[in-house]
């Protein structure tokens, strides 16, 4: 049973304004996703995702925030996973669904998990974590909904405080005008993207709270100068 949920002042959420942006820009780079984040992160992205599907376990998994299904396409495969996507977009839900026919996608947001409870060995949020609007609620709710054991894998960026984050901030503000430009955007959606790292919570507050919810254990990867991280927590 999942414990008593810790203070709000522990953590700052993306607005829900900044949040439909940022669903609204991810929408417009569907075709460019894939490479405008590998310039974007230099390729941190390419790297985490592969590393991140080392850990998976069991046969029933829950992706939230898919996106275009970039992890679904390295893990896609029905007679090992039995895939569940949850995307608050309905153009991206339908389009992992005609790309993934066999993965079950559903439209929805993380901070209302549709499961019953010890549904899921893993759930996964590959590069959608920083965009939550309530990341408190979420794992709560994913607590309840793994199976005793399950894994919760977050793969993210970090707001590690450092010169190096401002300059990757600043870098990811410049480039993604230049992109927008190229794409022929009216607006930079990576602006949001910036916005949701420089207010992406600590990773000690976030340690602290999965351990208050409940989880067991709790493994922690930083790469790119912790600039960028894979976190396992086990129920």
């Amino acid at each position: 049973m999942a414990k008593e949920m810790p203070s709000s002042n522990m953590f700052q959420d993306v607005s829900r304004e900044i949040w439909r942006k940022i669903i609204k820009g991810l929408e417009k780079l569907i075709k460019f996703y894939e490479i405008g984040n590998l310039i974007i992160s230099f390729g941190y992205t390419w790297v985490l995702r592969r590393i991140s599907r080392r850990f998976l376990k069991g046969k029933r998994i829950l992706e939230i925030g898919p996106g275009p299904g970039n992890f679904i396409k390295l893990i896609y495969n029905p007679l090992k996973y039995d895939i569940t996507a949850l995307e608050p977009s309905q153009s991206l839900a339908y389009y992992v669904k005609g790309k993934y026919p066999n993965v079950d996608v559903l439209l929805g947001v993380a901070e209302k998990l549709p499961f019953n409870k010890n549904s899921f060995d893993c759930i996964l949020c590959i590069f959608s974590f920083r965009d939550f609007f309530n990341k408190k609620s979420f794992l709560v709710q994913a607590y309840e909904i793994l199976k005793p054991t399950g894994l919760l894998i977050i793969a993210d960026t970090n707001n590690a405080h450092t010169l190096i984050t401002r300059i990757l901030i600043g870098y990811i503000r410049a480039l993604g005008r230049i992109l927008s430009k190229v794409m022929l955007l009216r607006e930079n959606p990576y602006e949001y993207l910036a916005k949701s790292i420089e207010i992406m919570p600590s990773i000690e507050n976030i340690i602290r709270l999965l351990k208050k919810i409940g989880f067991n254990t709790i493994r922690i990867s930083f790469f790119a100068s912790k600039n960028a991280f894979i976190l396992v927590a086990i129920k």
